[in-house]
């Protein structure tokens, strides 16, 4: 990631938000 480190922290960005996205969604289902 030392090249890319903005690629990088956006890809994690994106991960972590779609892992609080499904989690958000779990929550509603309920």
């Amino acid at each position: 990631h030392k090249k890319h480190p903005e690629k990088f922290r956006e890809y994690q960005n994106r991960y972590w938000l779609g892992k609080a996205m499904l989690s958000d969604q779990k929550e509603g289902d309920k």
